[in-house]
C-alpha cells in the first residue's frame, strides 16, 4: 500500500501545501514593507521577489485579523486561500506572498472567488511574466 502511494504520488506530482512553501518570522514584514501591493475584490495580495541565485521556491504568507470574525471563519479563508495557491502549481519562483482579506466584504469570500482574485492580483503585480509558465494560460 505504502508502495502503491508513493509511486501515485510520483506520477501525478507533489500539489501539496509544504513546509518550505510557508511563509514565516521576519519575512511577512519584509514582503509587506518592500512587495508591491494590490487590492483585489475579495482580498489584498504583497508580493516581494527575492533576488536570489538560483530562485527560492515562493512562498505564501495568509495573515486575518480578529475583527474578520470568529475562528471557524478566519481559518476558512486561510485553508481557501492556501487550496488556491497549491491548486495552482508551479508558481514561478523567487517570490513571497501575503494575502489577508479585504474590509469591508463577504466573509469569508467563496473559493472560486478567492482562487480568481488571487490569481488576477499575481497576474497585475508581475508574478506571472510571459516567459515564466502560468498553468491557467495554456499557450
Amino acid at each position: 500500500m505504502a508502495e502503491a502511494k508513493r509511486l501515485f504520488k510520483r506520477s501525478v506530482g507533489n500539489f501539496s501545501f509544504q513546509r518550505h512553501e510557508r511563509l514565516v518570522g521576519p519575512d511577512f514584514k519584509r514582503a509587506q514593507r518592500s512587495g508591491r501591493r494590490r487590492v483585489g475584490t475579495v482580498a489584498t495580495l504583497w508580493a516581494y521577489h527575492r533576488a536570489e541565485n538560483p530562485p527560492p521556491v515562493t512562498r505564501l504568507g495568509v495573515v486575518v485579523a480578529r475583527r474578520h470574525g470568529g475562528a471557524v471563519q478566519r481559518n476558512l479563508f486561510k485553508r481557501r486561500t492556501r487550496e488556491a495557491f497549491r491548486t495552482h502549481k508551479p508558481w514561478p519562483r523567487g517570490w513571497d506572498l501575503v494575502v489577508t482579506p479585504k474590509t469591508p466584504g463577504p466573509f469569508p469570500p467563496s473559493f472560486a472567488s478567492l482562487r480568481d482574485d488571487l490569481i488576477d492580483a499575481a497576474r497585475k503585480l508581475g508574478v506571472f511574466k510571459i516567459s515564466d509558465h502560468d498553468p491557467s494560460n495554456p499557450s
